[in-house]
């Protein structure tokens, strides 16, 4: 909900559309441009994907990514395959807020260590295989 939040508060006073995907809180739809509904798990490249296709059709070509602080460097890299300008919001960074949910879903997100046993791999996978495995 956090990131929710600020991706929101930063659309409304920048004046810019907030792309994310579906499982945002209705209370922020009027916000929110959605990602295609997918079939399966979701996976950032799967987002960034949905995203390339809404952003030709919008011209939009500069991305400022609200995520998890030590999510943000593979989303850049992702967006930057498909030749956005994206850069960091930094607030949550900033603040030391990491963001971990002990009684997430996904097992990866509920401490660093457990993130960080499952990104370290996708970072150094090849981009051919990354995009076989996550696309």
């Amino acid at each position: 909900m956090k990131i929710v939040r600020r991706a929101s508060e930063l659309g409304r006073s920048l004046h810019l559309p907030v792309f994310g995907e579906r499982v945002f809180p209705k209370l922020f739809s009027n916000l929110i441009e959605l990602a295609p509904k997918e079939k399966g798990y979701s996976s950032t490249l799967k987002l960034v994907k949905a995203l390339s296709a809404v952003a030709k059709k919008r011209g939009w070509k500069n991305i400022l990514v609200v995520a998890q602080p030590n999510h943000t460097v593979r989303c850049i890299r992702d967006l930057k395959q498909f030749s956005f300008n994206a850069e960091a919001d930094n607030y949550f960074r900033e603040r030391g807020m990491y963001l971990y949910d002990k009684k997430s879903l996904q097992w990866y997100t509920r401490s660093a260590w457990q993130f960080w046993l499952r990104e370290a791999p996708l970072r150094f996978l090849p981009w051919w295989l990354y995009d076989l495995i996550a696309g």
